[in-house]
């Protein structure tokens, strides 16, 4: 059988799907099908306007921290921080040991490592001039 090799240089979400999707049916042997679920967290104002918002999944053992944003107006008031933890907790409540995230040198490494997590990896020159840092923790024994 021959094959031909395709460079796609801007590959589209189906393709991208196609790769997802194949990897995961070929790792469900390995890993099992329903070990990885998505998980969110959201903090509204009094008027139900989203002033941060946290989401991941879980996976295992695992919780994956994706995504943590907070309004620019919220910064240093404890949103974060209240995001973190209750994603943490919720981790916790699915049975999740450790949490994973990172961050680029110009975003929010020192507030991660004040929650407890450490610096674990980081890759440097990521993407041109920054660096970008994988953090872990320990949420439970």
């Amino acid at each position: 059988m021959t094959s031909t090799l395709h460079i796609v240089q801007n590959p589209s979400q189906d393709d991208i799907a196609f790769l997802r999707d194949s990897l995961i049916d070929t790792n469900r042997e390995f890993v099992g099908a329903q070990l990885r679920r998505p998980l969110a967290v959201f903090q509204q104002d009094q008027q139900h306007n989203r002033i941060g918002g946290c989401s991941g999944h879980t996976y295992g053992n695992w919780l994956y921290i994706e995504y943590l944003w907070v309004a620019s107006s919220q910064r240093g008031s404890g949103v974060g921080g209240q995001l973190l933890a209750a994603m943490e907790q919720a981790a916790l409540e699915r049975g999740c040991r450790f949490a994973l995230l990172d961050t680029f040198s110009f975003q929010a490494q020192p507030f991660y490592e004040k929650k407890g997590y450490q610096t674990v990896m980081t890759l440097t020159e990521f993407p041109i001039h920054h660096q970008r840092h994988y953090l872990t923790k320990q949420l439970a024994p």
